[in-house]
């Protein structure tokens, strides 16, 4: 009997490995009492195949992913906005993009905000507390107010908005950077 296969992948035999580009034709002539062998040989393209959808699929699930960078990076960018106030610099998210978003992940911090029209948080210690043009809760330095279970009170850090932030609360998620807005 003569079996046919069509190998595709890599081949490891007696330790020498063989990787395939393209499907190499493969016969193989045994006689009937083989039956053992037409197994092994039916096991191994069975195995081949199934190792040839793993690969497809981890590199579409890559190319995906890869996509959804390219996809985010590109909505961050057409929502920047520039900040004047106090001084001059660029924010990478405008208020309104992040309020409808509700979360970023940025700089190592997963960003959210709080409002305090829901939690007013009359019982903060901020300085100089208003609200500036882009709906948040700012001190007197003109920093926005943030809440982190990992930082200090205190604690002054870039954000994503134009301006610095600086944390006056606690009590989120580890990893998190709280905003607290006025919306």
């Amino acid at each position: 009997m003569i079996i046919e296969l069509l190998m595709y992948g890599t081949l490891m035999c007696s330790g020498t490995t063989v990787e395939y580009e393209e499907p190499v034709p493969i016969v193989i002539e045994i006689d009937d009492s083989q039956y053992e062998a037409r197994e092994a040989v039916r096991e191994l393209s069975n195995n081949l195949r199934a190792e040839e959808i793993r690969i497809a699929e981890e590199k579409k699930r890559a190319e995906e992913e890869a996509a959804r960078r390219t996809a985010e990076a590109e909505r961050a960018a057409s929502y920047s906005y520039s900040y004047d106030g106090g001084g001059s610099s660029s924010g990478e998210y405008g208020s309104s993009y992040f309020r409808k978003m509700g979360v970023i992940n940025w700089n190592g911090w997963r960003w959210t905000w709080y409002s305090q029209r829901v939690l007013p948080g009359g019982g903060l210690n901020i300085p100089g507390r208003h609200v500036d043009d882009q709906g948040y809760v700012c001190d007197g330095s003109n920093r926005i107010c943030l809440a982190s279970s990992d930082l200090s009170y205190g604690t002054v850090v870039s954000t994503p908005f134009g301006k610095d932030g600086c944390v006056y609360d606690s009590g989120c998620s580890h990893g998190t950077l709280d905003v607290y807005v006025d919306w």
